[in-house]
C-alpha cells in the first residue's frame, strides 16, 4: 500500500505514517489511515473505512464515528478553554456531565432541570444532599435547621383508639 512517512529523524521524537490501507482481497473495502510509528499499519490512531465511519483509537470503525480508549485512559472528554470539564465517559462507562469523575451511571454537577423523572422500580428511592424544595415552597426540608415545611396539610379523617385517652383541640399553625 501507498504510504508516506512523517519523521524519522534522530532523538527519538514521535514518528507518523499515512496510507491507504489494502487488504489484499478483491473486495472494495480499503481504508485510509494516519498511524503513530516508523512502520505503516502498526499503530494505526485514525481510521477512514469504505463506508465512511472514522475511527479513533480503532482500526475497524463500527458506527459512523467510533471512539476507543486505550487500557488506562478515558475514551472521551470535553473541557472549556480553562479545562473545566464539561463532560466525560469513562472506561466504565459512566458518564459524568460537569464532571471527569463520575460516580454512578450518569453523574451530574450542577443543576438538572427536566420535564420528568421516572425512577426505574416502584422500591427505588432517592437520597438528595442539601435542601430539598417541591412545590414552590409548598414541602421544603432545610437541610442546615432540619426543619420541615408544609404550607397546606389536608390529613382527612383522624381515627383514634377508644382508649386513647382525653383529647383535645389545639389550632395548630401548619
Amino acid at each position: 500500500s501507498p504510504a508516506m512517512i512523517l519523521g524519522g529523524n534522530p532523538g527519538g521524537d514521535t514518528d507518523f505514517w499515512i496510507a491507504r490501507t489494502n487488504n489484499n482481497d478483491t473486495t472494495d473495502n480499503d481504508f485510509f489511515q494516519i498511524g503513530q510509528t516508523l512502520t505503516p499499519g502498526t499503530l494505526p490512531r485514525l481510521t477512514l473505512n469504505n463506508v465512511g465511519n472514522i475511527g479513533i483509537g480503532t482500526s475497524t470503525p463500527w458506527a459512523t464515528f467510533s471512539l476507543m480508549g486505550t487500557a488506562g485512559t478515558n475514551p472521551f472528554g470535553i473541557a472549556s478553554s480553562t479545562g473545566a470539564s464539561l463532560f466525560s465517559i469513562l472506561q466504565n462507562g459512566y458518564v459524568g456531565i460537569g464532571t471527569s469523575s463520575p460516580v454512578a451511571p450518569l453523574a451530574v454537577s450542577g443543576e438538572v432541570y427536566a420535564d420528568f423523572f421516572t425512577a426505574a422500580s416502584t422500591t427505588a428511592t432517592s437520597t438528595f444532599a442539601g435542601s430539598v424544595n417541591i412545590g414552590g415552597g409548598n414541602l421544603f426540608y432545610n437541610a442546615s435547621t432540619t426543619v420541615t415545611s408544609i404550607s397546606s396539610l389536608e390529613l382527612g379523617n383522624i381515627a383514634f383508639d377508644a382508649d386513647a385517652g382525653v383529647i383535645s383541640w389545639v389550632n395548630l399553625p401548619v
